[in-house]
């Protein structure tokens, strides 16, 4: 399992991460904490279909990546990216997509941070850990609902009806580039 550890001064109840480079440089713009899925591992890409969203948080309304129904990373440049944005690691993104099979359920956690020069915007990895059926539905049953943070009312109930239902996560796509129209 990857657990990356940092200072929670961007969004505590989720455990985010702070930089340890310059945090002044560095923005969390959202935060996703899911149960997600293996769907494929193409030239050192793992891509992650969504399933469930747990927690959400929004923390900018003009760039915050909405829901996704999947998240990817680039193996081979997983470390470097966990070590410019966690204070410290235990475990490696590589070893546990290695040891998951297609399909295999996993908890995953990550944020949308823009750092830098505003213009480079990337999405560290903050936990990726296997998870038996059982271990999943014990996870679900324990997050009755999504817990969300900084959206509108309209793009909260859609993001409670979105939970394991892709097409409602669409819409949460299409909100996100008309926000007014919730």
């Amino acid at each position: 399992m990857l657990y990356a550890t940092s200072s929670a001064r961007y969004l505590r109840y989720m455990e985010a991460a702070d930089s340890p480079e310059d945090a002044s440089a560095n923005e969390v713009l959202s935060a996703h904490s899911t149960i997600a899925s293996l769907v494929s591992l193409t030239r050192g890409t793992a891509v992650f279909g969504v399933k469930h969203y747990l927690r959400y948080a929004q923390l900018s309304l003009t760039h915050g990546d909405p829901p996704q129904k999947e998240w990817s990373i680039a193996v081979g440049r997983a470390a470097a990216q966990t070590a410019r944005f966690a204070e410290e690691a235990e475990g490696s993104i590589a070893a546990v997509v290695a040891s998951l099979e297609l399909g295999s359920p996993v908890a995953l956690d990550w944020l949308q941070v823009r750092s830098g020069s505003r213009h480079l915007v990337e999405h560290p990895c903050q936990k990726l850990e296997p998870l038996s059926r059982a271990e999943e539905h014990r996870l679900l049953a324990s997050h009755a609902e999504v817990e969300i943070l900084g959206l509108t009312s309209g793009m909260e109930a859609l993001l409670k009806a979105a939970r394991g239902h892709p097409g409602a996560l669409a819409a949460l796509h299409s909100a996100q580039k008309h926000p007014g129209a919730l």
